[in-house]
C-alpha cells in the first residue's frame, strides 16, 4: 500500500546533518554550529538542539522542524 503525502510536504530522516539543517534553515555552517552551541551555553533557552554520535553531530529532525515553526509563527510580515 503507498501512502500519499499532502503537497508541498516533505519527509525528513530523524536525524538531520549540518548540511542538512543549512538547507532547511537557509542559514550559514557557522550560523548553525553558533546556534547549537548557544542551545548548551542556554540549557535550552536558545538555539538549536543537537545530538552527538561519537564524532558525529546530528540535529533530530522532529525539534528542528518545531523551532523553525514556531520561530516562522512569531513573525509578522505587513
Amino acid at each position: 500500500m503507498t501512502t500519499t503525502e499532502p503537497p508541498g510536504t516533505k519527509q525528513y530522516p530523524p536525524y538531520l546533518t549540518v548540511p542538512q539543517v543549512q538547507e532547511l534553515t537557509q542559514l550559514s555552517r557557522g550560523q548553525v554550529y553558533r546556534l547549537i552551541e548557544r542551545y548548551t551555553e542556554t540549557d535550552g533557552a536558545e538555539g538549536i538542539p543537537s545530538v552527538r554520535f561519537g564524532r558525529c553531530l546530528r540535529v533530530p529532525s522532529h525539534t528542528l522542524l518545531t523551532v523553525v515553526g514556531s520561530a516562522t509563527a512569531r513573525e509578522t510580515y505587513p
